[in-house]
């Protein structure tokens, strides 16, 4: 374990570190005299890669239930999305809920979720008493068919690549068909308000969630972000530690899920195990979803993830009017503005997705949604080996003039099985926040069954701030209009605080240099 000190004068020191070490960084605007600055490197691999859990495990197999897979996607339009096996109405009953409530599976207590607030009239005897009276929403349903691609698994359940196989087009056998995939928008819902919901064949099944804050400059606002998550055992220990996030007040507003859900990679029934998986998480927390490259490639075509997590589609910010692909999105919740990007569309000058992009920073207002903050898989910016910048190099090469233009603040990807956040950086390298510099983070360290990405380049890049090959997620915490915290969790953390906490602050270039300060805490061997 070393940390790397870029001084002013461009030496560089290199440093051993004991076994407990907490590094503390003042950075004013990444750059000017005299400022001494750090880029860190744990070169200690925190966690081993673990396979795909069987489709007998508890979490993921198949159930009796009617309704299951239930999970909300959600920009400022809420999606109750659910799978049925049988034809169904498209139906969903809800009403604002009351903090008295209990959830009849035990997931969910709200007087934890609720922090004690009671948002509604309580619930008595007999559902007439209760003046919050069920309201019906309508959606529709879909299926679709694929041909299944078969991964064959060691004895350890390791997946064997090389082995793999397509299954013949004339054996039925071979064919996956959906369940039925019903998805329904909810309605006039009352901003920040506390919801409950039920769908027909369950109606003893509550569901509950917030619905997103209307735009306040200064609402805070609490946002998980994870990537590359799959169907491991680290992929179990993410969810939990994110949704322990939730305790106490319902703190947490919305998870960004930035590609490779699943790792079906082209074998239907994944699909639904990872939607049994991760309902205790999503049925009760909206995600905003972008598609990764395991999400298109050996058959997927984007298919399953957009029948099974749909995002309900910008209007009117290409310029023309038309409601724009789901493939790329923009919605504004509390104090941000958050752009979803599909990293494997054509993003040159002119075209689609340029456009939208154009057009929907110039038309941000900063004094409602002062933070802007961009969400997509490949990352522009990585010292990884596994995955090099020349993948995001030509995005990169149309859009981030834009995004320098318009003073983004973050951007958040996956990809890479690791954690690195950048400092400021532009035009390949490092640049002050106040000229346009944007904070980068990867954080494809969702609990994936490929495993930890290592080797990292060595030298690092004087722009990588800290990077380390470990499972885990990451917060958005944005506290007002000027000030906000960046948290990196580790899964393995044996204390509950985070990794990494980066204060951000914006909106001060006018008056002096933009600050950030850093405080690292880490548990690390003795390495000599």
């Amino acid at each position: 374990f070393s940390v790397c000190f870029v001084m002013a004068s461009g030496v560089r020191l290199l440093s051993p570190l004991l076994l407990l070490a907490t590094l503390a960084v003042a950075n004013a605007g990444d750059g000017g005299e005299g400022r001494v600055e750090q880029c860190t490197t744990l070169s200690a691999k925190r966690g081993e890669a673990s396979p795909t859990l069987p489709m007998t495990h508890p979490r993921l197999k198949e159930t009796d239930r009617p309704v299951e897979q239930v999970h909300i996607t959600a920009t400022d339009t809420v999606i109750i999305n659910f799978l049925t096996k049988a034809p169904q109405d498209s139906v969903v009953e809800f009403r604002p809920a009351s903090c008295s409530e209990q959830d009849p599976l035990g997931r969910v207590q709200l007087d934890d979720l609720c922090n004690g607030k009671d948002d509604g009239k309580k619930v008595e005897e007999g559902e007439e008493k209760y003046e919050g009276s069920w309201k019906q929403a309508e959606g529709t349903a879909e299926q679709y068919s694929s041909l299944n691609y078969y991964t064959p698994m060691d004895a350890q359940g390791h997946p064997l690549f090389d082995k793999a196989w397509w299954g013949k087009w004339a054996e039925p056998k071979d064919w996956y068909t959906s369940g039925y995939c019903h998805a329904v928008a909810l309605p006039d819902l009352k901003p920040g308000a506390l919801y409950s919901y039920r769908i027909p064949p369950m109606p003893d099944t509550l569901f509950f969630f917030r619905a997103p804050k209307a735009v306040d400059g200064d609402a805070p606002t609490r946002i998980a972000v994870i990537g590359d998550m799959g169907q491991t055992q680290n992929s179990l220990q993410t969810m939990d530690n994110v949704w322990q996030q939730l305790k106490g007040p319902f703190a947490l507003d919305q998870v960004l899920l930035l590609g490779d859900l699943s790792y079906a990679d082209g074998y239907g029934p994944r699909w639904d195990s990872y939607g049994r998986m991760v309902e205790p998480l999503f049925s009760h927390v909206p995600a905003a979803v972008i598609g990764g490259n395991h999400e298109f490639d050996l058959g997927e075509a984007w298919v399953g993830i957009r029948t099974r997590w749909p995002m309900p589609a910008s209007k009117g910010k290409d310029g023309s009017g038309r409601v724009t692909s789901p493939m790329f999105y923009s919605y504004e919740t509390g104090p941000v503005h958050i752009l979803a990007l599909c990293s494997y569309m054509d993003s040159s000058i002119g075209s689609p997705l340029y456009r939208f992009v154009d057009a929907d920073l110039k038309a941000v207002d900063r004094t409602k949604t002062p933070w802007l903050v961009v969400m997509m898989h490949v990352p522009w910016y990585t010292s990884n080996s596994n995955h090099r910048m020349n993948e995001g190099a030509m995005m990169r090469a149309s859009l981030e003039p834009l995004f320098i233009d318009a003073k983004v603040d973050l951007v958040v990807t996956g990809h890479v099985h690791a954690y690195e956040r950048t400092f400021h950086v532009g035009n390949g390298g490092r640049m002050d926040q106040c000229d346009g510099g944007i904070m980068h983070i990867t954080i494809g360290d969702g609990g994936n069954r490929e495993g930890l990405a290592l080797p990292w380049l060595d030298p690092q890049p004087d722009w990588s701030a800290l990077r380390e090959a470990s499972y885990g997620y990451g917060i958005l915490q944005i506290d007002s209009a000027t000030k906000a915290r960046w948290e990196w969790w580790r899964n393995d953390g044996t204390n509950w605080q985070p990794a990494e906490n980066v204060v951000l602050e914006r909106g001060q270039c006018d008056e002096e240099e933009a600050k950030v300060d850093v405080e690292v805490k880490l548990e690390v061997d003795v390495v000599v």
